[in-house]
């Protein structure tokens, strides 16, 4: 078993048909994204596997037993439906996800995340809640995550 991580810039908000297939390892056939394919490059659908189980990074905190300050903070960063950040990307017509780390769940275990920024922190850095500015320089919010190879019995 090979540790993997996919992570980056995908252009695909949680719940997007990319996200799905990334975390589910497949994509329903009845998904709204797949309505508008006119070269049929989605079809079969059946063929939109992987054999990857990938988690989010940032989502494990929705399982964290700990129910610290910090951890209920980071938790109240992140979508309630999809757990992952609530945003990631905020431009002027624009502000939501569309960075992630993935990991291999039967090789890695998160051990620590950047923590995310909120709205407030936006606000009090950012003119106008948005970015980039002098403290965020890309329009895109860092994340990080570190983690450790689990230990097979």
């Amino acid at each position: 078993d090979i540790p993997m991580l996919v992570a980056g810039d995908f252009n695909s908000t949680p719940g997007s048909a990319a996200h799905q297939l990334l975390v589910n390892q497949y994509v329903d056939a009845n998904h709204p994204d797949l309505e508008n394919d006119p070269l049929g490059i989605n079809k079969p659908v059946a063929k939109l596997t992987h054999q990857l189980c990938l988690a989010s990074a940032y989502g494990s905190y929705a399982d964290a037993a700990d129910s610290g300050p910090e951890v209920a903070k980071q938790k109240a960063r992140l979508d309630s439906d999809f757990f992952e950040p609530k945003f990631s990307n905020v431009a002027r017509d624009f502000k939501g996800t569309l960075d992630y780390i993935l990991y291999t769940t039967d090789t890695l275990v998160p051990v620590g995340l950047l923590e995310l920024p909120d709205d407030e922190d936006l606000e009090e850095h950012a003119p106008g809640g948005r970015l980039p500015c002098a403290d965020f320089s890309s329009d895109h919010i860092a994340l990080m995550a570190e983690f450790q190879y689990r230990r097979h019995q």
